[in-house]
């Protein structure tokens, strides 16, 4: 019985051990391909928040801008409600200064009762 129990231990198969470097090896592509996912979200996130936030702060500029602007442009038409017209030579003195004093302004115009 001995030697047939010899026999039978040297005839069962062995366990190959090389499946283990390849699931290990695939378990830490896994990793890598979520880490890196994880982290490219991550990054979009926080840009499309830097462009938001940016975006934000330039709408603010406009706005003040525009608030500063429009109160300037107004007391030109407060003088001409006021006198009922204000001098063609007048006006193009106040508007001059404007466009002058006040940067991003392009042209003011004058335009009399027939658009001309």
């Amino acid at each position: 019985m001995s030697n047939q129990n010899k026999t039978e231990l040297v005839a069962e198969p062995k366990v190959s051990n090389n499946w283990i470097p390849v699931l290990v090896g695939t378990l830490l592509c896994i990793v890598v391909a979520l880490v890196w996912w994880i982290q490219n979200e991550h990054e979009q996130t926080k840009q499309s928040q830097i462009v938001e936030t940016e975006a934000d702060l330039l709408a603010s500029y406009i706005k003040t801008d525009m608030r500063s602007r429009i109160p300037s442009l107004q007391r030109i038409v407060n003088r001409w409600q006021d006198r009922g017209g204000t001098p063609q030579e007048e006006f193009l003195n106040d508007t001059l200064d404007y466009v002058s004093n006040i940067p991003g302004f392009q042209a003011l115009e004058w335009v009399d009762k027939i658009f001309m």
